[in-house]
């Protein structure tokens, strides 16, 4: 598997988005970053 270059970013996002982004990762019992990761990789 070819390993991807990465960069950390952090943001300020609208508390209920942060909550919305909490709710989905424990309801699938996955971290924010995976959430986050997912959808950043879905918007193409």
């Amino acid at each position: 598997m070819t390993q991807t270059e990465t960069k950390v970013l952090t943001a300020h996002v609208p508390l209920p988005i942060a909550d919305k982004v909490d709710e989905i990762a424990s309801r699938l019992e996955r971290s924010r970053n995976w959430i986050s990761t997912v959808a950043c990789q879905n918007t193409n």
